[in-house]
């Protein structure tokens, strides 16, 4: 054997490491993104988890919420006040999720879910009183999502 066969010898042993590598490289990435997309919903889980503690926690609150859902006028000005921040949490939360998704950083299933959810907020008629002075803080594309794909899609 010459030294021109060993070259090619190396070569071609050289070449089968290179497809090994990406090979190797594209399993390690498609179980990044796995662990990645597992810990964000994991995160989204907890987030959701203490945004209804006030709820949970707080006889005074979970009185405030029900009457806010059901009529935002109900409320006095400090009850409407708690009612709203913790709206705009539960808002922000939603906005977050949608960016999310329009990036396709979460499941589909996943947001199918947590959007049924935004939906019933936006059949409550507290919910749709306090929109409308909510929506402009709260960034455009999911102010208008929700105002097309999900109040419109209601009144369809």
């Amino acid at each position: 054997m010459n030294l021109e066969e060993l070259g090619n010898i190396g070569e071609f042993i050289g070449a089968i490491g290179v497809v090994v590598s990406f090979v190797f490289l594209a399993f390690q990435v498609r179980n990044n993104t796995r662990a990645l997309r597992d810990n964000a919903e994991k995160e989204m889980a907890k987030n959701t988890a203490e945004a209804l503690l006030p709820v949970i926690e707080s006889g005074d609150f979970a009185r405030i919420f029900r009457v806010g859902l059901q009529d935002w006028d109900r409320l006095d000005e400090d009850d409407r006040m708690r009612f709203s921040m913790h709206l705009f949490s539960t808002f922000f939360y939603y906005q977050h999720l949608f960016s999310r998704h329009r990036q396709r950083q979460i499941d589909a299933e996943y947001w199918a879910a947590q959007k049924r959810v935004l939906e019933w907020y936006l059949r409550q008629s507290g919910v749709r009183r306090w929109w409308p002075k909510a929506r402009s803080r709260l960034n455009e594309s999911f102010a208008n999502f929700v105002d097309n794909e999900i109040i419109g899609a209601d009144a369809d």
